[in-house]
């Protein structure tokens, strides 16, 4: 493999260690470790978090794209099959990601009080529909996350035959 195909596969490496990492961090180190904070702290931890790494989990969704497209050139034909493969799944969980950014964040948005003296605290986390909400972005997050170990498993196999 030349430079250009060298770098193309160490970016796509960071982006999918940071992309998996962060969730990984977030469902097995943040979530279960929230349980400190009283509710309304709770909630605005998951806006900030949440409002940062959607931009992050995108910028990744780029860089892997981008370098994707750069390995799938650069390899055989029985290899591209399966990068199909692999390239379908990715797909899905970019789906998923775009139903969190655009649908379900808004959403979560949308229970925050605009800031006043007076909302400073106030966050109205006793709504059934908040939590609804919540669950379904971290049922969302939980099969990203299940897919893109999967993708993980799929590419070691990839580079062992």
């Amino acid at each position: 493999m030349d430079v250009f195909g060298i770098i193309a596969s160490w970016l796509h490496l960071l982006a999918t260690v940071i992309w998996i990492g962060g969730m990984s961090f977030n469902i097995w180190i943040l979530r279960p470790s929230m349980g400190v904070l009283d509710p309304s702290q709770r909630v605005k931890l998951v806006h900030a978090v949440l409002k940062r790494f959607i931009y992050l989990a995108w910028a990744c969704i780029a860089i892997l794209t981008v370098t994707g497209v750069v390995i799938a050139d650069l390899s055989s034909a029985n290899y591209r099959t399966i990068l199909l493969i692999k390239h379908t799944v990715v797909a899905a969980m970019t789906i998923i990601v775009a139903v969190i950014s655009f649908i379900l964040f808004p959403r979560f948005e949308a229970f925050l009080p605009e800031p006043s003296p007076q909302t400073a605290n106030a966050v109205s986390t006793t709504s059934r529909e908040l939590t609804r909400l919540l669950q379904q972005m971290v049922l969302l997050v939980k099969v990203n996350l299940t897919l893109g170990i999967l993708i993980l498993l799929v590419t070691s196999i990839l580079e062992a035959v």
